[in-house]
């Protein structure tokens, strides 16, 4: 006896949805290299095209897959500051939002931020108008001076033989100060960007009779 089994078919369909997560596609990434903020921190513009991602928003990684947030698409081009990787290059992964086969990554030149600022950093012009005695051994003072690219808010300020006389805003220049004598025939001043020694300019000048 021959036995008859029944042919099953089954049918297998692609939901829209299913159809849409298959065609996303991002291409054209870019970033665009803005300008340093620190030493360790710079700006840039993340920008790239993309069709059918069936949803409003993308993941952004850098290296290693450390997640920095979501971003909504038409927010693109996207201006962020980041945190430099150390490495040669800086890195970024893009992921659309519940959709990690649709992706792409770029690498990039990061800015030489740190050489930069310490580089371009300059002091010049610096000048010490001498006002009225105050004792006979303190007299009031001007200070003032030019600056380009600090990378800081803040200049210290030193006499003779590295003593801090404190800590200054450049908005204050020019600055008023009241000053003690050294003894010497020339007082000194030693003006130093805060947190960047190297950029720093001295002056000295006659101080007055106040005998």
């Amino acid at each position: 006896m021959r036995l008859h089994f029944p042919i099953l078919f089954l049918l297998f369909t692609i939901s829209c949805e299913d159809e849409e997560l298959l065609n996303c596609e991002i291409t054209n990434m870019s970033v665009d290299v803005g300008d340093c903020i620190s030493d360790s921190t710079y700006s840039l513009t993340l920008d790239f095209d993309y069709e059918n991602p069936g949803n409003e928003y993308f993941d952004l990684f850098v290296r290693d897959s450390i997640y920095l947030g979501y971003y909504e698409l038409s927010d693109l081009p996207l201006n962020l500051d980041l945190m430099m990787s150390g490495l040669e290059y800086d890195y970024f992964l893009v992921s659309i939002n519940d959709n990690s086969s649709c992706s792409a990554a770029i690498e990039w030149l990061p800015p030489d931020c740190k050489d930069e600022e310490l580089l371009n950093c300059e002091i010049t012009n610096m000048s010490v108008d001498v006002g009225d005695c105050i004792s006979d051994s303190t007299y009031s003072l001007t200070l003032d001076f030019d600056y380009e690219n600090p990378g800081n808010e803040y200049f210290d300020l030193f006499v003779r033989d590295s003593i801090y006389l404190g800590y200054y805003e450049l908005s204050d220049l020019p600055l008023n100060l009241d000053l003690m004598m050294s003894g010497l025939e020339y007082d000194y001043f030693l003006v130093s960007i805060n947190d960047n020694s190297s950029c720093s300019a001295a002056i000295e000048w006659l101080p007055p009779d106040c005998d």
